[in-house]
């Protein structure tokens, strides 16, 4: 049995914060009235807040935010079932643990305690449907940042076996709404970043944040802890400079902010980001001193101050980010640059599925328990291990009638393809040629040309399919190219290399049928007198 799909969908968490009392338009088209404590989403359909063990607390706001964006994107019926499953979990913690209305008292122990309760009084269909409502709801507010929802124990809620659903069926999935990002998509992620990094297409904090999730995997509050002071630059003897994060630990119960880190090394380019975010935070100082009190900015800061913390004890949280504005810088990429799963639907990024990212990419790459658990800072190994259950040394071979109708959809090429030489970016400079060995007649042939008027040291033709100043012929002979990969891959395939020297290429692969696609399109187009 596996397990549901997990609801896709996803409030909206653009700075200012939206008006939490104003009417949603159901997914019937009927205008909802979300202000009270009745909700009438249907005909015959009521949410009533009333019903809940409890009236305030962060798990009460999760609910009410959960529903709100939940009866817009489903019918009242099944919206008023997942309610009533949401309760009866409610009703049940209470029972178990007095303080079950804040999130941050959610844990195992909890989940345990009040399935055992439950099962007590219910058939074992509804204890499992009864679960998996809270899980949905859990995961749902853990990628929307509410307060008090632990990222980690959403990570274990998700891989529960629950009414018979497989063990770490998130991560072990290939599922392109939660599972781990596939390779071609990572791919996608990186190269936009990188381009838009480099053309400066995005605020400099919003570009940092993204670099920092890949980087790293970390989870949201470890982002919005950093202040300025926790990048280390230490200079070596021979003149050369080595950038260093200080990243809050966020673990430990009991245990103030920021008084535990953990340092971790920066690659150049983006500890450069880090610097010129500093100073540009620099020109928010003067309003750290308002309260009096003079204390570290932070690296992330908002705009303008939550002026009713300011005179508190909280006072230097008032110039954070707030925490949903981390998910929604992903989601802002994803946007802008419309980028797409490999199935054509705009791109699932979220800090979660990041970090699953990065859990396994780190498995696939040789990492131990012990050095996968560093670098997540997990403290109990058996956390990790779903991300080595999940790990598969079979690659299976590309599926040639599945693989052309997904290859599209990954937008893996970036550049721009012209008719000829002349009339590229640089057409008339023959440095700027790409040529490919062809094996069969033993001939350099010319693909494109480079756009770039910068030295470039990666290895062309492979490198030049994706990247966006890459412009290939016309009648360039990228079938051969094609031809070539996919023959160097089936190889690997044969002598059970590495899976990482087996997919070393599936991105350019991905390209390279772009490519002889669009040329196609243009060929039917000229044909038809179009152009």
């Amino acid at each position: 049995m596996t397990r549901p799909t997990q609801l896709n969908f996803k409030e909206s968490s653009s700075y200012p914060p939206i008006d939490l009392t104003s009417p949603v338009i159901a997914q019937s088209g009927a205008r909802v009235n979300v202000s009270g404590s009745v909700w009438q989403i249907g005909a015959t359909e009521t949410l009533n807040w009333d019903l809940l063990p409890f009236k305030a607390g962060t798990v009460f706001t999760a609910s009410r935010r959960y529903f709100r964006v939940f009866i817009t994107r489903a019918n009242s019926v099944y919206v008023l079932n997942q309610y009533y499953l949401l309760m009866s979990f409610f009703k049940a913690a209470v029972e178990v643990q007095h303080r079950s209305d804040e999130a941050d008292k959610h844990d195992m122990s909890l989940f345990e305690a009040t399935r055992s309760l439950l099962k007590k009084t219910l058939s074992a269909v509804t204890v499992a449907n009864t679960l998996d409502a809270y899980r949905r709801w859990y995961l749902w507010a853990t990628d929307a940042a509410q307060e008090g929802f632990d990222d980690e124990f959403a990570v274990i809620l998700e891989n529960l076996v629950i009414g018979g659903n497989i063990k770490g069926a998130a991560v072990m999935s290939d599922d392109p709404h939660q599972g781990p990002l596939r390779p071609s998509e990572l791919h996608m992620v990186y190269a936009w970043l990188r381009h838009a990094t480099e053309e400066k297409l995005m605020p400099l904090s919003d570009l940092l944040v993204i670099w920092l999730f890949l980087a790293f995997g970390t989870n949201t509050k470890n982002l919005r802890l950093l202040n300025n002071e926790d990048l280390i630059k230490t200079y070596l003897s021979d003149g050369s400079l080595i950038y260093e994060l200080r990243i809050p630990r966020i673990k430990k119960r009991n245990v103030q902010l920021r008084d535990g880190f953990r340092t971790r090394s920066l690659l150049p380019q983006i500890g450069e980001l880090v610097e010129e975010l500093i100073l540009q935070n620099r020109t928010w100082e003067m309003g750290l001193t308002a309260t009096g009190r003079k204390f570290e900015p932070a690296l992330f800061s908002r705009f303008s101050p939550r002026k009713n913390i300011l005179e508190t004890d909280f006072a230097p949280e008032a110039f954070r980010w707030p925490s949903d504005n981390f998910s929604d810088v992903l989601k802002k990429f994803v946007q802008k640059f419309d980028i797409r799963s490999v199935i054509g639907e705009p791109l699932e990024l979220t800090p979660r599925r990041l970090r699953y990212s990065f859990a396994t990419r780190m498995v696939q790459e040789g990492a131990t328990p012990y050095e996968l658990a560093d670098a997540l800072d997990h403290t109990d190994l058996q956390q990790v291990m779903v991300y080595f259950n999940s790990r598969s040394d079979a690659v299976v071979a590309i599926d040639n009638a599945l693989t052309p109708r997904l290859a599209w959809t990954a937008q893996s090429f970036m550049g721009l393809v012209v008719l000829d030489e002349n009339d590229a970016v640089r057409g008339n400079d023959p440095a700027s040629r790409i040529r490919f060995a062809n094996e069969d007649n033993h001939k350099l042939e010319s693909v494109g040309t480079c756009g770039s008027f910068k030295f470039c040291g990666l290895f062309a033709p492979i490198a030049c399919y994706t990247c966006f100043k890459f412009q290939p012929w016309l009648d360039g002979p990228h079938e051969q190219v094609l031809i070539n990969l996919e023959s160097e891959r089936e190889a690997r395939i044969r002598r059970k290399a590495d899976p990482r020297m087996v997919n070393i290429n599936d991105a350019t692969i991905d390209a390279v049928r772009r490519v002889i696609k669009v040329c196609n399109e243009w060929r039917d187009c000229s044909d038809k007198g179009a152009i």
